[in-house]
């Protein structure tokens, strides 16, 4: 359940930056930057998050 909550949370996040800037972000970590998503980086069972070029969040062990 944490796993999805911080797809969700990040979801969220790059929206909110792709509102304030007008484009996706290329990376996860421009997002964290902008809020305090540094504990949901850290979730072992999904291993990274990945944006992908449509702004879509995923994680890489395929969540």
């Amino acid at each position: 359940m944490d796993a999805l909550k911080g797809l969700w949370q990040i979801d969220v996040a790059v929206e909110f930056y792709c509102k304030l800037f007008g484009t996706v972000p290329a990376c996860v970590n421009e997002v964290v930057r902008l809020s305090e998503l540094e504990t949901i980086l850290a979730n072992p069972l999904v291993g990274r998050y990945i944006i992908d070029t449509e702004g879509r969040v995923r994680s890489e062990k395929g969540m």
